[in-house]
């Protein structure tokens, strides 16, 4: 076999589940109103990444062999949809804060992050988005269903896809006045 083969071979064989969850963001909004806090719970069903949080899927192993699809870690999905979800507040125009003097409190309450099937697959991203006070305290805007689906022959696009879809469902809910004045206050 050419050396450039073994070298795509090996390219192929390494490459792992690095990457598994990612999305399109948009650019940042050109003024940021407000800066707010994101706080992420993994509020998902047991056997779907809620006992172990780095399982984020089924897939079909070795000769078909239903087989766990794991991401690298336990904090991964919590920390790509802090992520998500604060480049979508930039990109509706609100700012991010990690510390003090934030305007609200936004908490994401992941009930569903899987990929399943056999041959073809359903991937779903759904969350329960809320708007709080600083101190998280007062609900502004109660808990509103956010979700990104799709479905495909591999899980990873088929995240990448949800996940963009969760990310444009995410601004345009923050872009909306009546959410984002209750972000900025």
């Amino acid at each position: 076999m050419p050396k450039p083969t073994w070298i795509a071979l090996l390219a192929v064989a390494t490459a792992g589940c690095g990457g598994l969850l990612s999305y399109d963001a948009a650019r940042p909004a050109a003024v940021q109103r407000g800066r707010v806090l994101v706080d992420v719970r993994d509020d998902r069903p047991p056997k779907e990444g809620g006992n172990k949080h780095e399982e984020v899927g089924v897939h079909a192993g070795a000769f078909g062999i239903p087989d766990m699809l794991e991401v690298d870690g336990p904090n991964v999905v919590a920390d790509t949809m802090r992520r998500l979800v604060a480049d979508a507040a930039r990109a509706a125009g609100i700012g991010i804060t990690d510390g003090p003097g934030a305007t609200a409190r936004v908490v994401v309450d992941v009930q569903r992050l899987w990929c399943a099937g056999y041959g073809g697959y359903h991937g779903a991203v759904t969350a329960s988005v809320s708007v709080l006070d600083p101190s998280g305290q007062q609900i502004r805007v109660p808990g509103v269903p956010v979700s990104g689906e799709s479905g495909g022959i591999n899980c990873k696009h088929i995240f990448r896809d949800a996940l963009t879809k969760f990310f444009r469902a995410s601004r345009a809910m923050f872009s909306d006045p009546n959410v984002a004045v209750r972000m900025i206050q």
